[in-house]
């Protein structure tokens, strides 16, 4: 027996580490990634998108190596160690047939190397269920707390780790007659109360964000198959049927196997239903990669028939594999139409630009969490997002940064197609710059509206809190921002947006809490039809005012 076969484990779980710690430190961050290490500069218990397991990692890894590959390091540690988990949930008989399992799913390997909120939630995920097997074959106290930790560590990953428990309950129904299931999840929930007291402290932003404003005001037949095709693609991308096919035909042999396919086809159904609501990104499903491996290999090493498809078909996944690898550290101009190809080239080029611009100065960008985020990474210079009422609040509208800005010189950053953006810049030729002596917004302003907007008339009535930061009122009292005004947003089905004013300005706001009711006229010419209606307050840039409030679907007659 030779050395490589006699070492092939090690040489499998070596091999695939290396290969994405080279993979992460030749290729520049993903937008989200460079937003998610903004996050590690402010660490906090929650954030707007998402618990704070991605900040704590990024923390550590970006310690240890200050560049890419510490903003990914974690990601690639857990990686690899959820292959390990994942290969320990199945009989182990024939690893080979594992091996190609593992490389046959592009996304498992490839999208390792990448630090977003889905790589703690996968590794967590298959952590649950290992810990799983342990609890339904002794159900000690020691297994019952760590069924508790891994439940909460789920949860501090990503808000889609609810659903990883839920399905394991619904396969094992008398799970909710066991008193150690309880005595978990209360253990699950006080570890997971420093969040869940975070989104209070923040009138709970990330539920009203994940469950009301990411849907879309329409439904378009798109969603359902857009979604439909991704998740072949995602669980494959050339065997992704097959092995679907195998999780549907697979009749599980204990309570983790029948857990591991109620996630499987848990998830899927669920987010299938969600397309209904509008877009569903394909990474949502990822969890259930665990129980796809899992139950593709028990049906395989049982159907020896279907092995052949798996060798014969991984040599092509890994020429697709190797070509999206090469393709995200070098740029290839035939490759720009790839899906998320640009993202990764030419960032420190892109900064350079700005800097040539701004000369030093504030940059602040219009409707973007990613360019200042990526600004801020190559550049190790504090930037800001200004989110007017055409785009989504984020965590720009949560951290401190703004309060640094206001009164200061700033270079604006948004797009050329709208006024005062011009000038197009050689590395996003989409967006211009504009320059103000006195920059001001008021981001960080929450308006917390109460009851749906009231439509009466041709009037409508608006009620809620304003709620500002500490010594925003001295801003709301000088004469340069006084009169900045409070606007209402009204966007129709097609995404177009119109703004209506009144004489309602900052000034009127004079506690840091403060009730209020304010009446808008709409203009005659407005049509009639549903709107998703929103609040603002005017800035230093003439028609881009800040995104300060949640927003209601409402309908004019």
């Amino acid at each position: 027996m030779s050395f490589l076969s006699k070492n092939h484990f090690k040489f499998f779980f070596a091999g695939w580490f290396l290969v994405n710690i080279i993979q992460a430190f030749f290729t520049e961050l993903f937008h989200d990634e460079a937003y998610y290490w903004v996050y590690s500069q402010f660490f906090d218990w929650g954030y707007y998108d998402h618990p704070p397991m991605i900040a704590w990692m990024i923390k550590l890894g970006y310690a240890i190596f200050p560049n890419e590959l510490g903003v990914r390091l974690l990601s690639i540690i857990l990686n690899t160690v959820t292959i390990l988990i994942i290969y320990d949930l199945t009989n182990k008989k024939n690893p080979f047939l594992f091996y190609a399992i593992a490389l046959s799913i592009a996304v498992a390997h490839l999208g390792g190397m990448i630090t977003v909120p889905d790589i703690p939630l996968i590794f967590f995920t298959a952590l649950w269920f290992w810990v799983y097997r342990r609890f339904t074959d002794n159900d000690s106290w020691f297994n019952t707390f760590l069924l508790a930790l891994s439940a909460a560590l789920l949860m501090y990953s990503k808000y889609h780790g609810i659903l990883v428990i839920l399905f394991t309950v619904l396969s094992n129904i008398k799970l909710a007659a066991t008193g150690k299931m309880y005595v978990a999840g209360l253990i699950g929930l006080l570890l997971f109360a420093p969040h869940l007291y975070w989104q209070w402290e923040h009138d709970f932003p990330s539920v009203q964000y994940h469950l009301y404003e990411r849907n879309a005001p329409v439904y378009k037949f798109s969603f359902t198959t857009e979604y439909i095709l991704g998740q072949l693609a995602l669980m494959g991308p050339l065997l992704g049927w097959l092995f679907l096919w195998m999780n549907f035909k697979y009749k599980s042999q204990n309570l983790t196997e029948k857990a591991l396919q109620f996630s499987v086809w848990g998830f899927l159904i669920f987010f299938l239903f969600s397309s209904l609501k509008g877009r569903v990104e394909a990474n949502w499903t990822l969890p259930a990669l665990v129980g796809l491996m899992v139950i593709s290999y028990q049906y395989i090493d049982s159907h020896r028939q279907y092995v052949k498809w798996v060798y014969r078909l991984l040599p092509v996944t890994l020429l697709l594999v190797l070509f999206a690898r090469i393709i995200l550290i070098v740029e290839i101009p035939f490759a720009g139409k790839v899906a998320k190809h640009n993202e990764f080239h030419n960032n420190p080029e892109w900064v350079s630009e700005v800097n040539s611009i701004a000369r030093g100065e504030h940059v602040v960008f219009i409707n973007s969490y990613q360019s200042p985020s990526k600004f801020w990474f190559y550049n190790q210079q504090l930037s800001y997002s200004l989110n007017t009422l055409n785009y989504r609040r984020n965590n720009y509208n949560f951290w401190t940064i703004e309060d640094s800005l206001i009164g200061k010189p700033a270079y604006v950053f948004g797009s050329n197609k709208e006024a005062p953006f011009a000038g197009a810049l050689q590395e996003k030729p989409d967006m211009g710059h504009y320059y103000t002596t006195d920059y001001f917004s008021f981001g960080r302003v929450q308006i917390l509206l109460g009851r749906a907007p009231v439509v009466r008339d041709s009037i409508i009535s608006v009620s809620g809190l304003f709620r500002s930061p500490q010594g925003y009122l001295f801003h709301f009292k000088n004469p340069k921002y006084k009169d900045a005004k409070i606007l209402l947003g009204l966007k129709d089905e097609t995404g177009k947006l119109s703004v209506v004013s009144n004489g309602y300005t900052v000034e009127h706001i004079e506690y840091s809490e403060q009730y209020f009711v304010i009446s808008f006229e709409l203009p005659n010419d407005l049509p009639k039809g549903k709107y998703f209606a929103r609040l603002g307050i005017e800035s230093a840039i003439e028609h881009h005012p800040s995104l300060n409030s949640t927003g209601y679907t409402i309908e004019i007659k």
